[in-house]
């Protein structure tokens, strides 16, 4: 009885990394695949179906803080996911330049 050799004739696995964001990404990991099969033939087999780097979902979203002095100065500010959630408008105490002096500034929705 004869002992083979483990993994001597199976299919081996290949899987190339890639972020799918444009700038020829796809091309060099295509030109690499083909290239191993010109290569090596049918003892590598590609996985195909790996994605990375999916879309992240909306964080923080932008909102305007519109000065309480009536001057129509605002700031521009992020306010995150969990503020979003609980419904409470932002309110802060800032400086608005056209008065000369810090004024209560609450929040507005970005037009």
């Amino acid at each position: 009885m004869e002992m083979e050799h483990i993994g001597a004739e199976r299919t081996k696995n290949v899987l190339i990394l890639m972020s799918d964001i444009g700038g020829g990404h796809r091309a060099s990991a295509k030109a690499i695949r083909d290239a191993f099969q010109l290569e090596y033939g049918d003892k590598y087999k590609f996985v195909h179906k790996v994605r990375m780097g999916e879309k992240k979902k909306a964080g923080a979203m932008l909102v305007r803080l519109v000065s309480a002095a009536g001057t129509g100065f605002f700031y521009v500010v992020k306010k995150t996911k969990r503020l979003q959630s609980s419904q409470i408008k932002l309110e802060f105490r800032k400086y608005d330049p056209r008065v000369n002096r810090h004024v209560l500034f609450t929040e507005a929705k970005m037009k």
